[in-house]
């Protein structure tokens, strides 16, 4: 399912995706990678390092007069991704009124230096990017003086045990995800959450001298652990955010020491609009109580399946001959007074001659039946000021109605 409609608001790829066919004209590194299709389409085989490497070259070139060289052997960064880590900087810097004079540090700059490159193209900071290994500090370096951009971008070669910071706006940083990996710049023993540990610890010792602490985080199961980490720690304040883009989920953990830093409002908001539905809310009550007998919103693929197999051309579909078949039923009869309780099934039978010279039966009974209890009982709230709503659990299956709330997201998306 493609995250792009949750994409940062400013970000220029939520509203126009990048247009191969514009691209292979422009590019013929690009061209070279793509294959047309008999619709007139271009196709990307994503799977190729090569292709994505040109097509990164492409797009850094075309949006923001970027020319980088990535070196084989080196990560390919997707240029939407890291845009959205940086509009999410650019938010946390305009909520705190900060503008002038920005600096930044991009911990582990990579061969591409591209949070830097782009950093200073889009918002005009100042970078120190900082790299332990050789030769993709030097690729960084030629990155940043072919697009003579020396001003304001520093690669510096720095050696695994030092991470000497000195006064900065900001810190960024894209971690290695995996604890082994034959790439360069994913591999760290301890993955992404020792790394990160190691940077919350050495922000304890520099305090204030970083105003925020940033990072990304590739996996959802390292937030909760640093979270933890960071909760542990005195005049510390942390918030998480969530980066979309294509098919990929990323997160954001920034924290600071200083306390007249906001951390509170800088959650990229997930916007919905509601057409049709919005005048539905104009005419309900602003609280509902819901009651579920049936658990309906879990196993929607294997439903679909069903769906599918139902809605098979008929020819393929198995028949079945018709046959009759006659039923007794015997009814046990009450006393006819109470015919609304527990206490006997009533019936009556009532024959009406027709205008044919036969009767009309009319045969009426009462079964009592249990009423079957709900499944999940919950309160449905709405808020007119900012068209929220709000769902609160009164009784029954409590997990059932996080697995409905669930349903609704993927419903919405």
């Amino acid at each position: 399912m493609s995250l792009n409609r949750s994409m940062h608001p400013r970000n220029p790829y939520k509203e126009s995706p990048p247009d191969f066919n514009d691209l292979a004209t422009r590019f013929p590194d690009f061209r070279a990678h793509c294959t047309l299709g008999n619709n007139g389409r271009v196709f990307v085989n994503f799977q190729e390092d090569g292709a994505v490497r040109s097509l990164t070259k492409a797009l850094l070139k075309k949006d923001f007069d970027l020319e980088v060289e990535l070196p084989h052997g080196c990560l390919v960064p997707r240029v939407p991704q890291r845009l959205n880590y940086i509009l999410f900087i650019e938010d946390l810097l305009k909520l705190n009124q900060i503008e002038n004079n920005v600096i930044g540090i991009d911990i582990g700059t990579g061969a591409s230096c591209i949070y830097a490159l782009l950093g200073a193209r889009w918002a005009g900071w100042k970078f120190f990017a900082t790299e332990t290994n050789t030769k993709a500090a030097e690729a960084a370096n030629a990155n940043v003086v072919r697009n003579r951009l020396g001003h304001l971008i520093r690669v510096i070669h720095i050696s695994e045990q030092s991470t000497t910071l000195i006064k900065f706006t900001f810190c960024m940083c894209n971690p290695p995800f995996f604890e082994s990996c034959e790439t360069s710049k994913v591999r760290f023993i301890g993955g992404e959450v020792a790394f990160i540990g190691r940077l919350i610890d050495e922000s304890v010792l520099l305090q204030t001298q970083v105003s925020i602490y940033t990072t990304m985080l590739g996996k959802k199961s390292s937030i909760s652990v640093l979270c933890r980490r960071l909760s542990r720690i005195d005049g510390v304040r942390y918030t998480v955010s969530t980066l979309s883009q294509g098919r990929t989920l990323r997160w954001v953990l920034a924290w600071t020491f200083l306390p007249q830093i906001h951390l509170e409002n800088v959650r990229i908001p997930f916007v919905i609009f509601f057409r049709k539905v919005s005048l539905l809310f104009f005419f309900l009550s602003q609280t509902l109580i819901c009651s579920a007998r049936n658990v309906t919103w879990t196993n929607q693929r294997a439903k679909r399946r069903a769906d599918a197999k139902l809605n098979t051309p008929a020819m393929k579909r198995m028949k079945f001959s018709n046959s009759d078949v006659g039923i007794q039923v015997s009814m046990g009869v009450g006393d006819g007074r109470d015919s609304l309780s527990n206490s006997g099934n009533f019936e009556s039978c009532i024959s009406i001659p027709n205008s044919y010279g036969r009767f009309d039966v009319h045969t009426q009974a009462y079964f009592p039946c249990p009423v079957r209890p709900s499944v999940l009982r919950f309160r449905v709230i709405h808020f007119r000021e900012n068209c929220g709503i709000s769902f609160e659990y009164i009784d029954g299956y409590k997990p059932g109605l996080y697995q409905l709330l669930q349903f609704l997201k993927n419903q919405i998306k």
